[in-house]
């Protein structure tokens, strides 16, 4: 975030934290590209199924986003060789 220090020194203490914890941001990528396959297979499932519900509207709803994040980081975003985020945030 704004807060973290991301500067490498050989006396910092926090290097194992850093490397260990913190990802390269455009890892990004891969969440979105699974969200979207995923996504993608329960949608043509319950299609399969033939039942409407407000679930299968929200399915598209989160379709449509994990779609346009998707893109957004394959087409809009350039992430630095810098900018990390964390392990956390992938996994969630």
């Amino acid at each position: 975030g704004k807060t973290l220090n991301t500067k490498k020194d050989s006396n910092n203490n926090n290097n194992f934290y850093y490397s260990w914890f913190h990802l390269p941001k455009r890892w990004f990528t891969h969440f979105y590209i699974l969200g979207t396959v995923v996504n993608s297979i329960l949608i043509f499932l319950h299609h399969l199924d033939k039942e409407s519900s407000s679930f299968n509207v929200l399915q598209w709803i989160y379709q449509i986003h994990v779609t346009r994040r998707l893109l957004e980081c394959l087409f809009v975003s350039c992430f630095s060789s810098s900018a990390l985020i964390h392990v956390v945030h992938y996994v969630l």
